[in-house]
């Protein structure tokens, strides 16, 4: 069974379509959201959809994603942003792939709800399986045994997609599948697609240069509470 866990906070927005497209997935499967805090209507839109668990957690996103995995029934554990959705046959396609027992780990490739051409280049770089195109946007996968083997994600402020990366990918393969997940534009379009690409780009070297997580969250609020 495929674990999908997804943190949220102050997501009302948008949970309630993430998790009608949970709904109707394929395949064996249990969905947990993880709340960090959330002061809007997040943890109520959650809570009323049949079957799915809600656990409250102390903000942030590694925590909760941390926490949600102690919950977790299943042998595969999915973890999704509360904005994004799986194609239909996610699940199965997940376990497909983890049926070879020399891979461990792997995501699907980013599509956004809007086509600006700038989003399609990034969504075309997304279905490059390296580290500098895969983040948690992609719907990171791995096996549970695995997960805890090596500690799960560590509590950081961001960042917390590339690290467990690094380590996941030395001990088993991480294989992209080659099919979407559709995610918000909301970030990129709100405070400028380019300029929020550049911002991402340096971001991400800064932190690869060994800039402390805690400082780069600084200049990269959580998309709920980033003011408009």
């Amino acid at each position: 069974m495929v674990s999908i866990i997804v943190p949220a906070l102050n997501e009302s927005a948008t949970i309630d379509k993430t998790l009608a497209n949970l709904q109707n997935q394929q395949g064996d499967h249990e969905v947990i959201v993880v709340d960090g805090g959330s002061i809007d209507d997040t943890l109520q839109i959650a809570a009323s959809f049949p079957g799915v668990r809600c656990i409250s957690s102390p903000k942030g996103r590694a925590t909760q994603m941390n926490m949600g995995s102690e919950y977790a029934n299943g042998d595969i554990l999915l973890f999704l942003h509360a904005d994004c959705l799986l194609p239909n046959d996610a699940i199965v396609s997940i376990e497909k792939i983890l049926k070879d027992p020399s891979v461990g780990s792997g995501s699907f490739y980013i599509r956004f709800d809007s086509r600006h051409w700038l989003l399609n280049i990034y969504s075309s770089v997304s279905r490059i399986n390296h580290p500098v195109f895969t983040y948690g946007d992609q719907g990171i996968f791995v096996v549970k045994e695995l997960f805890r083997a090596i500690g799960g994600f560590e509590p950081m402020a961001m960042m917390e997609d590339v690290e467990i990366q690094d380590r996941l990918r030395k001990h088993k393969s991480f294989i992209k599948i080659s099919k979407p997940i559709e995610t918000s534009h909301r970030r990129f379009t709100s405070h400028g697609i380019f300029k929020q690409q550049i911002k991402n780009m340096v971001l991400i070297g800064l932190y690869r240069l060994g800039v402390s997580a805690d400082v780069l969250k600084r200049y990269y609020p959580d998309p709920g509470t980033a003011k408009k």
